[in-house]
């Protein structure tokens, strides 16, 4: 390749890669659409960078970053960085349950913690308000009807440092770390 070839196909991917918002991972021409549609997504909800991946048959076939993970570092999205689903797991785990409840393995009225609970594990042993939180069942986790309110007693995914430090483990905390934290801190907001 001549030497002024490679500079136009290099200035060319420049201003490619400057027109389409810094994106990040393998241009696939067949989803384009994709890429469109995200970047209109995040245009009009003003968002300044996600990821999006799309499997087909069990493959990942697009996997791709957009905008800043850190725009004042200029750091942009790349398709393996982690992200908080926050509610978004809602409805997956709604799903899975409704499926586990078909296929008879659990019931609605099951309770998840204590001795007869789904999650009796030695872990979740240290109950403050044992009384309670020994009610809860799978029903009132599917109907966000009992447990804990974050605007009572604050969101503890939003408390990782202070999580780390009160149970003695590096920050951040893991799910399991933060759920003994809460079942052996704070007593229950509703039930």
């Amino acid at each position: 390749m001549k030497k002024s070839t490679l500079h136009i196909v290099l200035i060319s991917f420049l201003l490619i890669c400057q027109h389409a918002k810094a994106q990040t991972g393998l241009y696939v021409p067949e989803l384009a659409n994709f890429d469109t549609a995200m970047m209109k997504l995040m245009s009009q909800f003003g968002i300044p960078g996600g990821q999006l991946a799309i499997t087909y048959q069990g493959r990942l076939v697009y996997n791709r970053g957009f905008g800043y993970a850190d725009a004042a570092a200029g750091a942009f999205v790349c398709p393996d960085n982690i992200f908080r689903i926050a509610s978004v797991s809602k409805p997956i785990t709604s799903v899975t349950l409704m499926r586990l409840y078909q296929q008879g393995r659990i019931q609605l009225g099951d309770t998840v913690f204590g001795a007869h609970g789904i999650l009796n594990d030695k872990l979740y042993e240290d109950i403050k308000d044992r009384c309670l939180v020994e009610r809860i069942t799978v029903r009132d986790l599917l109907t966000h009807s009992g447990g804990w309110n974050p605007d009572i007693s604050g969101d503890p995914m939003f408390k990782s440092l202070a999580i780390a430090r009160a149970m003695s483990v590096a920050s951040p905390p893991d799910a399991e770390t933060i759920i003994r934290y809460v079942l052996s801190h704070q007593m229950l907001d509703f039930i």
